[in-house]
């Protein structure tokens, strides 16, 4: 039976195609193979989140109103879809920007060696 890829591994996965990196080289680097990388990407192949993670990732306030407002029958489902959408766009802008700050420290250590 072939071993397993562990949530941590699917999360990297995920980081890295967030981070712009192209299918076939996240296959390559984790190597995994691209069917399984697209199939990550695309939801075929669930990442399972608990609790506990949605809660280190996003401030508490926003997930205990999400929670209250997926239990709520006077809140649009769709509205907070589309609210929990937006925050994972912004998410990787923000990752982004942390990628380009990060490379831009690179290229001036390398500069001064």
């Amino acid at each position: 039976m072939a071993n397993r890829i562990s949530r941590d591994l699917d999360l990297e996965i995920l980081t890295s195609l967030a981070l712009g990196k192209t299918g076939k080289e996240v296959a390559s680097t984790y190597g995994v193979s691209t069917s399984y990388v697209s199939n990550l990407k695309t939801g075929k192949k669930i990442y399972n989140v608990t609790d506990e993670e949605i809660k280190n990732v996003v401030n508490n306030g926003d997930y205990t109103n999400i929670l209250i407002a997926l239990n709520s029958a006077t809140v649009d489902i769709n509205d907070i879809l589309n609210y929990a959408k937006e925050q994972f766009k912004k998410s990787i802008t923000h990752a982004k920007m942390w990628e380009y700050l990060i490379d831009k420290i690179n290229d001036k250590i390398k500069e001064n060696k």
